[in-house]
């Protein structure tokens, strides 16, 4: 798994959103039940299909990111500022919020 989430990640920090996306993909099928993880997984893969500009699958991988980790205070941010984007203004608002509820630092 972990050998995987690298490779993923080292084509990330290397611009290679695409190819990224499809390793934190397979990083997905290794460990279905894995909440922890995989809700990590689908940030990073949310952050990088942002990068594409693929804001609308970018939500769904943060929804589902939150969905099994309900104080995911980086996933609610980056939901915040994808629902910027997408002129989503009321779930913006909603999402920040919440990150001052989790983590008042950030």
């Amino acid at each position: 798994m972990e050998k995987v989430k690298k490779e993923a990640t080292d084509l990330f920090s290397a611009c290679r959103f695409k190819l990224a996306i499809e390793k934190f993909s397979e990083c997905l099928e290794l460990d279905p039940l894995n909440a922890q993880y995989n809700s990590s997984i689908l940030f990073n893969r949310a952050v990088a299909y942002s990068k594409l500009s693929q804001n609308t699958t970018a939500l769904s991988d943060l929804d589902k990111a939150i969905e099994l980790k309900d104080d995911y205070a980086k996933a609610y941010f980056k939901r915040a500022e994808v629902n910027l984007i997408l002129e989503h203004y009321e779930e913006a608002v909603r999402d920040y919020e919440k990150v001052q509820q989790l983590d008042p630092s950030m």
